[in-house]
């Protein structure tokens, strides 16, 4: 449980541990993994502070610093659509036409939002 509590309360999108179970019942970690969602960041200005841009995609570091949420992505045509399914037949034509493609596309482009 606080571990689920501290996954909530960081905004994190992924948490991965390595763990050993000890013979007396106890378990111990080893190793852990955590992914904070970049746009909840604004209301985590401790863990902001720690951010290196310089090992960030300078594309997607100047983004951020416009206020706008960007993944550098592999490709020539880029995509917004809205819904799966469109995306996917979307996708398909653009390969069928010989362009390349990302890897997924977005539904929307939202601003990352200053505060609640």
């Amino acid at each position: 449980m606080k571990l689920y509590k501290i996954f909530w309360k960081v905004d994190a999108s992924l948490w991965r541990s390595i763990v050993n179970y000890h013979p007396i019942n106890q378990v111990i970690a080893i190793d852990a993994k955590i992914n904070i969602d970049d746009n909840g960041l604004y209301r985590h200005k401790e863990i902001e502070a720690l951010r290196d841009p310089d090992a960030e995609n300078p594309s997607e570091v100047e983004a951020r610093e416009k206020g706008l949420s960007f993944i550098k992505l592999d490709g020539n045509i880029g995509c917004i659509v809205n819904g799966a399914g469109l995306a996917m037949a979307t996708m398909d034509l653009v390969k069928h036409y010989g362009g390349t493609r990302p890897i997924f596309s977005t539904s929307a482009v939202h601003p990352i939002p200053k505060k609640c």
